[in-house]
């Protein structure tokens, strides 16, 4: 279905409460009629020739790369940006839209602040594609999904899992899905920003960002050193992050005896147990195992130093 049928068919929503802050979940998805992620490839008219007055209805056309609710095929939508907090579109931008509709005229309202534009990095469509694809049955389900914590779950984690529920009800749709993607792999985490949770995960990463090989090879002779991660950060004036990931590949190739300089013995053992349990390829089931208490940093690490011991010992 067209996104432009599926706005005469949607029935009016309900003004939502006021949205939440950019990043979590909130009543603004309940409230939309269609979120999906799109490249604007028409906006008529554009925001320059838009008067100063009374602004005129807007349509846009989207190439939609994602679709998360409602029907957003590659049509055009009408936006009515006189609405108090409209927002008005310009040719060329990615932008992440939740759409509702307004009154009786056929137009579309994109007013929340979740309506901007966006990177493919960007921490909510991360977690709009696990919960798209793995379509939880249950909270604990929930909260094995890249994004959700505790308060998100507390918070919203009823009302999004009978979205979910009577989306699969409706369209006959399997639950608990294989997430398919690697967002919270030991290997290719996504890029996250905002919380500390988020943070942490960004630790998960294993390919490394660009930097000038003289840092690198400073970082690395530090770690021969076993220079802790602080001291390496503050000598190579380096992201945290960063060097977490240059001290993964470090651990990678020389396989030290342990690890103890970056990863205290009680927590390096926690991790192996969890690990033992749950399995290596995804970080947040081992994160929630240990109750949380245990960064994504040192979960990667402890991951790292054990695949270069089994490959070391495949070797030998």
């Amino acid at each position: 279905m067209s996104a432009s049928l599926a706005a005469r068919q949607s029935p009016p929503a309900q003004t939502p409460p006021p949205c939440s802050p950019i990043g979590t979940a909130c009543a603004e998805f309940d409230a939309a009629g269609l979120v999906f992620l799109g490249r604007v490839t028409d906006a008529s008219p554009p925001i320059e020739d838009n008067p100063i007055g009374p602004l005129r209805p807007q349509t846009v056309t989207f190439d939609v790369i994602e679709s998360f609710k409602g029907a957003a095929g590659n049509a055009a939508l009408t936006f009515d940006p006189a609405e108090p907090g409209a927002r008005l579109f310009s040719s060329g931008e990615t932008v992440l839209v939740y759409a509702r509709r307004r009154g009786d005229r056929g137009y579309w309202f994109a007013g929340c602040s979740r309506t901007r534009r966006v990177t493919p990095e960007d921490p909510e469509l991360a977690t709009l594609r696990q919960l798209a694809k793995v379509r939880p049955s249950s909270i604990e389900k929930m909260r094995l999904v890249y994004g959700i914590g505790e308060k998100k779950l507390a918070d919203l984690g009823q009302q999004f899992l009978q979205i979910v529920l009577e989306h699969c009800r409706l369209h006959e749709v399997p639950l608990d899905q294989d997430p398919g993607l690697p967002q919270t792999r030991a290997g290719a985490a996504p890029l996250r920003r905002g919380s500390r949770d988020e943070s942490d995960d960004r630790a998960a990463r294993v390919v490394s960002p660009k930097m000038p090989d003289a840092q690198k090879c400073l970082a690395l002779t530090l770690f021969e050193q076993r220079a802790s991660i602080d001291e390496v950060v503050e000598r190579t004036q380096r992201a945290k992050s960063t060097v977490s990931n240059y001290l993964a590949e470090f651990i990678l190739e020389t396989v030290p005896v342990d690890i103890e300089a970056w990863v205290p013995r009680k927590t390096y053992d926690r991790v192996v147990a969890a690990v033992a349990e749950v399995g290596s390829d995804w970080l947040k089931p081992i994160f929630v195992k240990l109750e949380e208490s245990v960064p994504y940093e040192e979960i990667r690490l402890v991951i790292a130093h054990r695949r270069a011991i089994a490959e070391r010992d495949k070797l030998a």
